[in-house]
């Protein structure tokens, strides 16, 4: 149903143009809000100016795929778009935090910041997804060769889509999406509001 994927297509377009027009200040509704972008105006700036063209972009792009691809399909491009997007600003907002110069010194005593230990939460997502894996692998013989991707109110199917596509690759990548957002947890501000002078704490941090 093409209108699905117009309508996903539409929100991420909605998504970046107001990310795109609050890209001058920083806010805590909308934009690209991580810790480096907080600390620094110039960072929020760039990184949400980038962020609000790249994902308008995506959704055009998707909405065009939406006329002749289906709404799964749509969705993969979807998530492909976003990861690369988040990878990108993040790492746009992390080196123009770097480059700045310290203006201002660090108040009271400055407290090194250690990156987080995400391995084992990392090992527990790996195991989950080996354990999928294993368990599609010992039934694939066994399943239809298009399987339910979609349920209705009533929950009854309504969309189906080839096993290969519907039970391996959508899956798969969802997984990896949650996969790489919790490896970007291990640093200590990508994910955090900061608090103070960011900027001394990021030195003593490196």
């Amino acid at each position: 149903m093409a209108y699905e994927g117009i309508f996903i297509s539409a929100i991420v377009f909605l998504t970046g143009m107001l990310t795109y027009l609050f890209r001058d200040k920083p806010n805590m509704a909308i934009g690209f809000r991580i810790g480096y972008t907080f600390a620094s105006e110039e960072a929020w700036r760039k990184t949400n100016e980038f962020a609000g063209k790249a994902f308008m972009g995506l959704g055009v792009i998707m909405g065009l795929m939406s006329i002749i691809w289906n709404v799964v399909l749509v969705t993969l491009v979807m998530i492909i778009g976003v990861s690369l997007i988040i990878w990108k600003g993040y790492i746009i907002a992390k080196e123009t935090m770097e480059l700045e110069d310290i203006s201002e010194p660090a108040e009271g005593i400055v407290m090194p910041l250690d990156k987080v230990d995400v391995k084992p939460y990392i090992l527990f997502q790996l195991a989950l997804i080996a354990s999928y894996i294993i368990l599609l692998a010992l039934s694939w013989e066994k399943m239809p060769d298009t399987v339910a991707t979609h349920f209705n109110a009533h929950g009854s199917p309504d969309r189906f889509e080839p096993k290969s596509l519907g039970a391996f690759l959508l899956p798969l990548m969802a997984s990896a999406f949650i996969l790489a957002l919790t490896y970007l947890g291990r640093d200590p501000i990508a994910l955090r509001i900061p608090r103070g002078n960011i900027k001394v704490v990021l030195k003593w941090s490196g």
